[in-house]
């Protein structure tokens, strides 16, 4: 169910949708986090921040840093 929420809020583009999407960077579950990422990229337009699932497991920190501190000041 997270990860529908989830890709739901991801899909919606919408600044509404970026709480949410900072509150999944927490989760578990690898792919709730990654869509939380990938939602907040697309969402505040920093494309390259958004990056390919390959890439985030990787260096997964990198990203979830990044976001929650960009998300934080919105």
């Amino acid at each position: 169910m997270r990860r529908g929420v989830t890709f739901a809020l991801m899909r919606m583009k919408s600044p509404d949708a970026v709480n949410g999407l900072r509150n999944a960077l927490g989760d578990s579950d690898f792919q709730v986090r990654y869509d939380a990422v990938v939602g907040l990229a697309e969402i505040i337009g920093e494309t390259a921040w958004r990056p390919s699932a390959r890439d985030f497991r990787s260096d997964e920190i990198k990203y979830l840093s990044h976001w929650r501190e960009r998300a934080e000041k919105r």
